[in-house]
């Protein structure tokens, strides 16, 4: 009974630690998900004016550590792991959203 109830406590704790699931997601709302991203990141920066179809760094003040920071938030909110190769699939709003909408189909709650 005791294992039952730490499986429970963790799983509860895994659902309060996750912001999200990309899972079902529509674009409008993964695309909403990356610009709460970036607002955390660069809080200075006015994302109103977001281009989707420019890359990010040629709009913004955004250095490799931002870059990284990006990454480390999908994983630490999503459960979604970018490998380093996939890097330049995160350049735009427009190829983040392409890039993600497939890895977010298999993301579970």
């Amino acid at each position: 009974m005791a294992k039952n109830q730490i499986c429970f406590s963790f799983n509860q704790l895994t659902k309060i630690e996750t912001k999200g699931d990309f899972a079902d997601m529509a674009p409008e709302e993964i695309r909403q998900a990356i610009v709460d991203i970036l607002s955390d990141i660069a809080p200075d920066e006015d994302l109103s004016h977001l281009d989707d179809s420019v890359n990010f760094r040629d709009q913004m003040e955004l250095d490799s550590m931002d870059f990284l920071d990006i990454v480390m938030e999908l994983r630490k909110r999503y459960r979604v792991q970018v490998p380093e190769e996939d890097y330049p699939q995160l350049a735009s709003m427009d190829t983040t959203v392409s890039y993600l909408e497939p890895k977010m189909a298999n993301v579970t709650a």
